[in-house]
């Protein structure tokens, strides 16, 4: 049995280490063991590092650009408009206070230098959207820094002030008696400035009954009337002894009042003055300009006169419009006025020369 228990174990031992024998297996003997492929240690693998993708850039991801925030636009704080004081005793109104007004005011018998309306405030009034009536007397008395619009005034006399600056009239119907405007001057002929400074009249009505002149400034400066309508049946329209720096443009003048109506506007001893782009209508022997007595640095151009009226009247050379004068009824006239008080009616002989109609001519030689 000894000897055949080797015999049996034998093919066992073969049977198991053919069955243990690795894949891919090299048997050394020196060592008796096997090394076998899947025996070697896999290297271990360093780690690699967890990187966190950056991202793409695409359309959608490119900076917007920013505008700025735009200022916020901050609303102006509403001025109210206060109604006109209530009448005084003396049956007037009084505006004394710096402010924007409107309102009606209606003026019995006042007296006739008196006014309805008085501004007595130099800090800035304006005098919107009004009604002035009044039996007697003038309309308004205006101070400095002024702006009187949109508004009537229906009285003898308009609206008056003596020594003013920074006044404006824009927009007002003047139905008056005789003087619609007046700014008044005295002694002040030779004073730098003018004492009546920087007047604006603007698209503006002028409407009379009679009396000289519809608009009248005495020694103003840095003057502008324009896009006003002009009919006077007083002897002018316009009237501005002493004046400096003045611009006439575009206005109309319907001159056609007879018989006492002759003239749109006066420039006598006036220093620097534009009358331009207006529009005047009146018969022969009437005239847009008249002027005298030193009148210096006219310029007259671009005007339009139609119905046999003159352009400019008595300077050298004479004017050549239509319906122009003779050099002796220039003469005379001249002549009459530098010696006659400045408001006497013209003598009846001279008036008709003036108004070009026949006579005995040689009353003017």
């Amino acid at each position: 049995m000894k000897k055949l228990l080797p015999l049996l174990i034998a093919p066992l031992l073969f049977i198991y280490t053919a069955a243990a024998e690795p894949v891919n297996c090299v048997y050394i003997p020196e060592h008796d063991k096997y090394i076998c492929d899947n025996a070697t240690p896999t290297p271990t693998q360093t780690p690699v590092p967890t990187v966190t993708p950056t991202a793409t850039a695409t359309a959608s991801a490119t900076p917007t650009s920013v505008l700025p925030t735009a200022t916020p636009t901050i609303a102006p704080t509403a001025v109210s408009t206060r109604p006109l004081p209530a009448k005084s005793p003396d049956g007037t109104y009084y505006i004394t206070q710096t402010g924007i007004y409107s309102g009606t005011a209606t003026c019995g018998n006042i007296g006739a230098g008196a006014h309805c309306v008085h501004i007595w405030n130099s800090n800035g009034v304006v005098l919107q959207d009004f009604s002035i009536t009044t039996a007697q007397g003038y309309g308004l008395q205006f101070d400095n820094n002024v702006t009187i619009k949109r508004g009537t005034i229906t009285a003898p006399l308009g609206a008056s002030g003596h020594h003013k600056i920074n006044t404006t009239f824009d927009t007002v119907v003047f139905d008056v008696s005789t003087v619609a405007l007046q700014y008044i001057g005295s002694g002040c002929e030779a004073s730098n400035p003018r004492p009546n400074l920087n007047v604006t009249v603007r698209n503006s009505t002028f409407l009379n009954d009679s009396g000289h002149e519809l608009l009248y400034m005495k020694c103003a400066q840095d003057v502008t009337i324009e896009g006003n309508q002009f009919k006077p049946n007083s002897d002018w329209a316009v009237s501005l002894p002493d004046g400096v720096n003045v611009t006439i443009r575009r206005n109309t003048f319907d001159l056609t009042s007879e018989p006492g109506n002759w003239l749109g506007i006066e420039l006598p001893k006036v220093s620097n003055a534009l009358v331009t782009e207006n529009s005047a209508t009146g018969p022969a022997g009437d005239w847009l300009v008249w002027t005298c007595c030193g009148t210096a640095g006219l310029t007259v151009t671009a005007n339009t006169v139609t119905g046999g009226m003159g352009t400019l009247c008595c300077v050298t050379p004479p004017s050549t419009g239509d319906g122009g004068l003779s050099p002796y009824i220039t003469k005379a006239y001249t002549q009459f006025m530098r010696t006659t008080p400045r408001y006497a009616s013209l003598p009846h002989s001279i008036n008709k020369y003036i108004k070009g109609t026949s006579g005995d001519r040689g009353l003017l030689r």
